[in-house]
């Protein structure tokens, strides 16, 4: 009877064993399902569905001797042209080449090599050749391969441990997207195990990481931030190098589309920027020379702060800051409009005043250093006019709070353009007395 009991005591502790052991995994499960559609809204456009069951293609484009390789989806394959989504979430519209077409080859070097100025302005667009692949052996490559090892990098590379940080970074985002599009194609075991691989190498990251957020201590918060980070960091770049409005707004919209991150504020503020730039652009009427020549100081004022918007001065320094009366990128020889605005003297100064809180963008960009994808910044028109008006009336009104700082950024504008009226107040009540 005593060994009965015994028995059926230890029967009732292995079946809750397995119960408790079976509830933690399906719970575990669980979690892990609602994590990959979470992910989805991370990765990929809002609006697309079941893109994961398209063809998966290389496309060839560029020069036959400078080809360039993308990988994706083939959403759309039509007579003159493809749509193409790549895996990060990019969607690239390709050309067919026409009958007689000829695929240009570029100039080379001694030793076959292309000058990397003859391939600045070349066209990607053009779609060579398109070969059909395997994208579940893709993934399975990508487990396989494993995380990037720091030993295996250049021995000339500069901040090795900065580099591999990147690449491991770069490999989580990577593992948990596989991880997303095995569980679309069913292969729940493939799915699991490549999530599990991403969950190690960030546990490693984390590791490693000295005072960093711990809101990153999560793996979704970590992809989802890191994510954004690299999202908005391809918006500010584009916007300083003059790619068109109409994609900044595509690539903002995107960033504010996407879940759980603390670039939100941020990006909901751009695309209101950009739709007021891209609704003024269509307005907008460019002046001829001999129009021009007959401007008032009003309309000439109102000319350059227009064309303020594709001002793109950079910064030369680390530690340092965009000097907006720095000549930017732009080969065309343009004026610089911030000189231009400068040169109108006081008679500028209420309409920068005015302008002193305006939150659109302009293609001038300052960052914290060089290497920070996060220490970006556009300046918005206000950060310029706060420029302008200390250069023009040599009357300090902003101090820098950090080194990335400008009025716009740490909410200075308000108090710029307070002291900033004080002091025109004051100037004029002087000018009257003389």
């Amino acid at each position: 009877m005593r060994l009965t009991l015994h028995r059926c005591l230890l029967f009732g502790v292995v079946l809750l064993v397995h119960a408790v052991f079976t509830h933690f995994m399906l719970s575990a499960a669980e979690k892990d399902a609602k994590d990959y559609e979470r992910f989805g809204k991370v990765f990929y456009p809002v609006g697309l569905s079941e893109f994961w069951e398209k063809p998966w293609v290389e496309a060839e484009t560029g020069p036959a001797n400078w080809t360039r390789e993308i990988r994706g989806w083939l959403l759309d394959d039509r007579e003159r042209q493809v749509l193409i989504l790549d895996v990060g979430g990019n969607t690239h519209i390709l050309r067919k080449p026409e009958p007689m077409e000829v695929r240009r080859r570029l100039p080379e070097q001694m030793g076959g090599w292309v000058s990397f100025d003859d391939t600045r302005d070349e066209d990607f667009t053009v779609l060579w050749g398109m070969k059909l692949l395997n994208f579940d052996e893709q993934s399975d490559m990508f487990l396989k391969e494993g995380a990037p090892k720091e030993e295996d990098l250049p021995e000339n590379i500069l901040m090795p441990m900065l580099v591999h940080r990147g690449q491991l970074e770069r490999h989580v985002i990577n593992a948990v997207r596989y991880a997303y599009l095995a569980q679309k194609h069913g292969r729940e075991q493939h799915a699991a195990d490549l999530y599990a691989h991403a969950k190690e190498v960030h546990d490693e990251l984390m590791d490693r990481q000295v005072g960093g957020p711990g809101t990153l201590k999560d793996v979704y918060r970590f992809v989802t931030e890191k994510r954004a980070s690299g999202l908005r960091n391809s918006a500010v770049s584009s916007g300083h190098y003059g790619d068109p409005r109409g994609e900044l707004l595509t690539k903002w919209q995107r960033l504010l589309a996407m879940p759980d991150h603390s670039f939100q504020e941020e990006a909901e503020l751009m695309v209101e920027g950009y739709q007021q730039l891209l609704t003024e652009d269509g307005q907008w009427g460019e002046p001829t020379p001999e129009e021009r020549a007959k401007f008032t100081t009003e309309e000439q004022l109102a000319y350059w702060m227009y064309k303020l918007r594709d001002h793109n001065a950079g910064q030369w320094s680390d530690p340092g800051m965009c000097d907006v009366f720095i000549d930017g990128l732009r080969e065309d020889d343009a004026p610089n409009p911030a000189k231009k605005i400068r040169e109108l003297g006081m008679e500028a100064i209420p309409v920068l005043i005015q302008h002193m809180e305006d939150i659109r963008p302009t293609r001038c960009k300052g960052h914290w250093r060089s290497y920070s994808s996060d220490g970006q910044y556009l300046l918005r028109y206000g950060d310029c006019c706060q420029q302008i008006f200390e250069s023009i009336t040599k009357h300090k009104i902003y101090q820098r709070k950090s080194s990335i700082a400008y009025p716009t950024y740490d909410g200075s504008a308000a108090d710029c353009k307070a002291k900033a009226q004080s002091w025109w107040d004051e100037y004029q009540k002087n000018e009257q007395a003389k």
